[in-house]
C-alpha cells in the first residue's frame, strides 16, 4: 500500500509541474492552472510523505487478498474462536456465557459436542435476531448420543456458524438432558 501512496504522490508533483508549465504557454488559462498546479504539488507532497512516515506499518499487499482468500480467512478465525471457546467452557468447569443481547447469562451444565443436523428459521425479529430451531445431535462422555432441539435468537454472524454437519461446543443440564445452551458467540 505505500508503495502506491509514493508512485502517487510522485505521479501527482509531475502533474503539477506539468499544470504550472502549461500556464507559461496559456495565459488566458494561467490562474486556473496555477492554482491546479499548486494544489496536485501539494497532494502529492503529502503522499509522498505518508509512505515514507507509514514505512513499516503498512503493507504493500493486504493479507488474504481476494474474495476467497478472505473469506476462508474468516472462516479459519471463526473456527479457531470456536475452539477457544470450547476450551473455556472446559476450563471452567462446564459453564458458558451466551450473549443475549448486551447482557451475558450464564449457562450451567455438563461440555459436550454437538453435530449441528439442521437449522430451520423460524422468523426474524425486530432487531434483525433470527429465531431458530437447531436440531442436533448431542455427544457426552458416558451418555449414547441423542437428539435435542434448541430454539434461540442469533445474529446472523452467529447463525453463519450453523451449518448441516457443524462440529459445536454445547453445555447440557444433568438432570434435564434435553435442555441444551449453544457456546457460540452471538
Amino acid at each position: 500500500m505505500r508503495t502506491y501512496n509514493l508512485v502517487f504522490g510522485i505521479l501527482l508533483v509531475a502533474s503539477g509541474v506539468a499544470m504550472i508549465g502549461g500556464a507559461v504557454f496559456v495565459p488566458v488559462a494561467a490562474m486556473g492552472l496555477v492554482a491546479g498546479g499548486l494544489a496536485c504539488i501539494g497532494s502529492g507532497a503529502f503522499c509522498i510523505w505518508w509512505a515514507q512516515i507509514t514505512k513499516g506499518t503498512i503493507m504493500d499487499r493486504p493479507f488474504g487478498y481476494g474474495l476467497t482468500t478472505g473469506v476462508a480467512n474468516m472462516n479459519a478465525g471463526l473456527a479457531a474462536s470456536n475452539a477457544m471457546l470450547s476450551g473455556m467452557v472446559t476450563a471452567n468447569g462446564g459453564v458458558a456465557y451466551q450473549s443475549v443481547g448486551t447482557t451475558f447469562v450464564a449457562a450451567p451444565g455438563v461440555p459436550a459436542r454437538a453435530r449441528v443436523d439442521q437449522v430451520v428459521e423460524q422468523g426474524v425479529s425486530s432487531t434483525g435476531l433470527r429465531t431458530v430451531d437447531v436440531h442436533l445431535t448431542i455427544s457426552r462422555r458416558g451418555v449414547e448420543p441423542y437428539a435435542a432441539v434448541v430454539r434461540q435468537a442469533l445474529s446472523p454472524v452467529a447463525l453463519a456458524q450453523l451449518h448441516p454437519g457443524a462440529d459445536i461446543a454445547v453445555t447440557v443440564d444433568p438432570v434435564n438432558p434435553g435442555q441444551v445452551n449453544l457456546a457460540i458467540v452471538n
